[in-house]
């Protein structure tokens, strides 16, 4: 009789310890809706962005080309006064 309680509390002890060790699988449809929002709250519309870049880019050329401009006439200008002219 001893020897059958003692199996008996054993087994109820394993089986409390795996039913404690086992969890239950957690839902995370909550999780991924909150970093979807974060995605789409920082997204960038890149057809705009690139447009702006172009327009830069070009502004940029055409003061290029000025300073450009500026600079061989002035170096014309500083050559013809060395010249005497």
């Amino acid at each position: 009789m001893n020897k059958k309680f003692i199996s008996v509390f054993m087994i109820g002890a394993a089986t409390l310890a795996t039913l404690g060790t086992v969890s239950s699988c957690k839902d995370y449809d909550d999780d991924i809706k909150d970093l979807q929002a974060q995605v789409d709250g920082t997204k960038v519309d890149v057809a705009a962005e690139v447009s702006k870049l172009e327009g830069a880019l070009a502004t940029s050329e055409s003061a290029c080309k000025q300073a450009q401009s500026d600079l061989e006439k002035a170096i014309k200008d500083a050559t013809n006064d060395a010249k005497g002219y």
